[in-house]
């Protein structure tokens, strides 16, 4: 086929399809990738392209034949019955080489719209022999709050998929143009044998939002690398807010069920959980201390969350703040002589905006307390580097949250990240060559968020698991639970 002419298919189903629907609607998105037309293009028609970045997809889950009326399916459950597993029975529309692919494209499983296939179109602009400008756009919308249902979801969903596509190319190095062809190889980072790319070993411990008709959280582990994923506790309600201990061998989560939230503590070799907190206030937010204290919030003497520390070795149990102020997100000095978190000062009465999260250090043996940041917004998801050099945080301030770091006194504050996604609850990696973070689009009742890592300057970036719902959370499994 010439590179100038377009294969069509299906031309009277698709004028059919949004001619039937919301002709003035339609999901719009783009991204600029640093990559030739060509290779962007080989992203989104081939099978190993589109597993490599495309979220909630393992290996093996696309069939994708580059030909009129070619599958374009994918398999995001694959334990869900014939046809209910993803997009089963997607098809090429059209392409044009490295200029436009079109495709139909399926409601997830459990909308109502399913099997009423609407209509994606892919366009690839080259602004350079490196860079491209990818432009999404999905129509054949129907009307009524069952296909706005869809169509929120759809506009949140490709914007993540843009993205973890421009970090995917920017993540494997630059063209090869002498391959006659081939597609460029990305390293394997697990079978260099190098420090510099080599992934990391240490485990992570994070919630996962596993069924999107429930409302409930699950804990799980997965290796460094996104590998070996395995569900820890699985029960009614919401697991969330993990906390490992120093030595690894133990894991604290909170606990909603019926409104009611505690605190449950559990050895990673054993299934029973044990109450630390039986109280009819709410207790989350557990941080675990190098010497084996527990730092959490409570609203147990007050109305708003304040926090307390707790000694398993003795039973003992110290209110550490009194104020009238939300107060949230601790985070253990790796010598345990300080502990950060999060003072949330709402705005001034009858005001809806002004009001920020800044974040405060605690000497936990005298009390003293010291602002650390200054910065207006909200400054939360604290963790310090295991040198005790460097706090990582969160900033969400105009309608977006980026990732930053400073000084363990707070100064130098500075961005790491500046991206179209939302990014939250940076944690170093126990040998502080890896930061572990939440990234996604909008609601995560939309299921886009999934568990990124980092290199400490920024760079690197890699989702783990591209899942097909939420996960975050997440915290690293220290001492020497290796995966490999």
């Amino acid at each position: 086929m010439g590179a100038a002419k377009v294969t069509t298919i299906l031309g009277l189903l698709v004028a059919a399809s949004a001619a039937a629907g919301d002709a003035g609607r339609e999901v719009r998105h783009e991204v600029v990738v640093a990559s030739s037309a060509a290779r962007a293009w080989r992203g989104w028609t081939t099978n190993e392209g589109l597993q490599a970045f495309f979220p909630g997809i393992r290996p093996g889950g696309t069939n994708v034949r580059l030909e009129p009326g070619g599958p374009y399916e994918f398999e995001f459950l694959p334990d869900g019955p014939p046809g209910s597993r993803g997009c089963d029975r997607c098809v090429i529309l059209a392409y044009q080489p490295e200029r436009m692919l079109s495709f139909t494209w399926d409601h997830r499983p459990d909308m109502a719209v399913r099997g009423q296939m609407t209509h994606v179109v892919v366009r690839f602009e080259a602004l350079g022999a490196t860079a491209t400008r990818v432009t999404l756009v999905q129509d054949g919308w129907g009307e009524g709050p069952q296909w706005d249902e869809s169509y929120r979801y759809f506009d949140t969903a490709w914007q993540a998929v843009l993205e973890r596509f421009r970090a995917s190319l920017a993540d494997s190095g630059s063209d090869d143009s002498s391959r006659k062809g081939r597609a460029p190889q990305q390293p394997d980072a697990r079978a260099s044998g190098t420090d510099e790319v080599d992934l990391p070993r240490h485990e992570l411990i994070f919630a996962h939002h596993a069924d999107a008709a429930r409302a409930d959280y699950d804990v799980w582990r997965m290796c460094g690398d996104g590998t070996q994923m395995a569900s820890l506790v699985s029960e009614p309600g919401r697991q969330l807010q993990i906390a490992v201990s120093p030595d690894g061998d133990e894991f604290i989560y909170s606990s909603v069920t019926d409104g009611q939230s505690d605190l449950w503590l559990r050895r990673f070799d054993e299934k029973e959980a044990v109450n630390l907190t039986s109280n009819p206030a709410e207790d989350s937010q557990p941080a675990w201390g190098p010497d084996g204290r527990i730092a959490f919030f409570s609203d147990r003497d007050a109305e708003k969350l304040e926090l307390y520390i707790l000694d398993p070795r003795d039973g003992s149990l110290r209110r550490m703040t009194e104020n009238a102020f939300y107060e949230s997100g601790a985070a253990w000095a790796p010598d345990g002589s300080a502990l950060v978190f999060t003072r949330y000062v709402p705005p001034p009465e009858g005001e809806e905006h002004g009001g920020r999260g800044e974040v405060i250090r605690l000497d936990p043996a005298t009390g003293e307390e010291r602002p650390l940041t200054n910065h207006g917004g909200y400054n939360g998801g604290l963790s310090y580097s295991p040198d005790g050099r460097f706090i990582t945080f969160h900033r969400t301030a105009e309608g977006g949250s980026e990732l930053w770091i400073m000084e363990a006194d707070g100064s130098n504050p500075r961005p790491l990240t500046d991206t179209t996604i939302d990014e939250y609850s940076p944690e170093w990696s126990p040998d502080g060559r890896w930061i572990a973070f939440t990234a996604g689009v909008g609601n995560d009742s939309l299921g886009t968020f999934d568990v990124w890592i980092m290199r400490p300057d920024g760079s690197r970036r890699q989702v783990l698991n591209k899942a097909a719902n939420t996960e975050g959370w997440q915290k690293w499994r220290p001492g020497d639970h290796h995966c490999r």
